[in-house]
């Protein structure tokens, strides 16, 4: 399975590390501030990393949102902008606050639509392990 991570803060940073230990590739990190995107694609081996949301991969199946909450619709609707096979993709956020209503102009365009919200306090420092034995919040398709 191959994973594009929005958002290269501490729920980036722990999740992107945690799938590439459990198997996942990471396509692509996007983020703000490129500088940030970068750092997390070292880290997992991405070979994109950008601010530009064209540089999001034309078919990766699914793409995590690890945004703060207030961001989490506009980079929806970015991204709903995009030409993309969007039925055969699953967009999913990471907050505890917000329901996949938060994800509708990529649901509108044929997305699947997920919240995935890990019970766990994370910092930049947070080792992957920490998502081990977690339990997370899930709400959508």
């Amino acid at each position: 399975m191959t994973v594009a991570i929005i958002g290269a803060g501490a729920v980036g940073h722990a999740l992107a590390q945690r799938l590439v230990q459990c198997g996942y590739t990471v396509s692509a990190v996007l983020s703000r501030r490129r500088e940030s995107a970068e750092t997390l694609a070292r880290a997992v081996d991405a070979p994109v990393a950008s601010s530009d949301w064209c540089d999001v991969p034309f078919q990766t199946p699914l793409l995590l949102i690890c945004v703060p909450d207030d961001a989490i619709e506009p980079v929806a609707g970015r991204l709903a902008n995009l030409a993309r096979p969007w039925e055969s993709i699953t967009v999913a956020h990471t907050s505890g606050a917000r329901t996949t209503a938060a994800l509708e102009a990529v649901a509108a365009r044929g997305a699947s639509t997920l919240s995935l919200h890990p019970m766990q306090t994370l910092t930049l420092d947070s080792p992957p392990s920490a998502l081990e034995g977690i339990y997370f919040g899930i709400e959508g398709e």
